[in-house]
């Protein structure tokens, strides 16, 4: 079984939990993200050794290259995205979990501090996030609502950004920071997401804050943008030194442990039934 739920997404009643319990005795083994997401698989009834990890990976290489090509061509990118000098960057769906408007709240608490030194925003996603632009007051607020963006656009989006911001109030894992990590950011990441655990290392190349905690992410926003350019990238180098633990390679050498892993003993008839006739689904988080 793949799956990166955790404690904080599994919004499951009790005895949706626990038939999901007795059809997890059916299941030889367990492929998580990282050992942040052990315990919880443990609850559910998975000993340690049937649980393997490495389940949430990008491809590093490819993330690492892109932006640092779009670097070379910033003045390209920077007039074709509307992308400014420095900027924090979020990219995600406009959903209520991810966190948005207690980021855009955090970013107005951040702006009015800093002032002209304050770096701008650049929002990358489609759906909610769009309708930001729409009334045209986003610039003169300070940020800038990018749209949708994939491949070379995200990557250059990456790139050329001064740091990662990842708000979630709860996210199985996040795999934009994965990403960002990749392109070499410093992370602000809630620790509402699965990865934060796994790749933010405090101080290091990066900080968490609790999820919704805007005070908080302000200031650590203030923080990011008082550091002089030296220490940003060498956090950026370590994101990428952190990230690189846990890329294609782990994701396969995960599925392989994975597969290797001895089949359990019958489970029983009633684990049997539910197996097979079990409806039930998890209630969106």
């Amino acid at each position: 079984m793949m799956d990166d739920a955790w404690q904080a997404t599994d919004q499951r009643a009790f005895l949706t939990r626990a038939v999901k319990r007795l059809i997890h005795k059916n299941v030889d083994a367990a492929f998580v993200p990282a050992p942040s997401h052990r315990a919880y698989f443990e609850s559910l009834g998975f000993p340690a050794q049937r649980i393997v990890f490495g389940v949430d990976a990008v491809d590093n290489e490819f993330f690492a290259r892109v932006a640092a090509s779009a670097c070379v061509r910033q003045d390209h990118w920077r007039q074709t995205l509307g992308l400014p000098a420095k900027y924090f960057l979020f990219v995600g769906r406009g959903l209520p979990r991810k966190g948005l408007e207690s980021l855009l709240q955090a970013y107005r608490v951040y702006r009015a501090r800093a002032a002209q030194a304050a770096w701008d925003l650049v929002l990358v996603g489609p759906g909610e996030s769009a309708q930001l632009g729409e009334s045209g007051e986003g610039r003169a607020q300070g940020f800038v609502v990018a749209g949708a963006r994939f491949g070379e656009e995200l990557c250059a989006c990456y790139g050329l950004a001064s740091a990662m911001v990842v708000p979630s109030l709860k996210d199985p894992w996040a795999l934009v920071v994965n990403e960002a990590a990749a392109a070499g950011l410093p992370l602000l990441v809630s620790s509402g997401c699965g990865s934060a655990q796994t790749l933010v290392r405090e101080g290091e190349n990066g900080w968490t804050f609790p999820p919704g905690d805007e005070e908080r992410l302000a200031t650590l926003m203030a923080r990011l943008t008082s550091l002089p350019d030296a220490e940003l990238q060498a956090m950026g180098r370590r994101s990428r030194e952190i990230v690189a633990d846990w890329g294609l390679e782990r994701f396969t050498k995960g599925a392989l442990e994975a597969a290797q892993i001895p089949k359990r003993p019958p489970a029983g008839l009633l684990s049997d039934l539910l197996t097979r006739n079990w409806k039930g689904r998890v209630r969106p988080t």
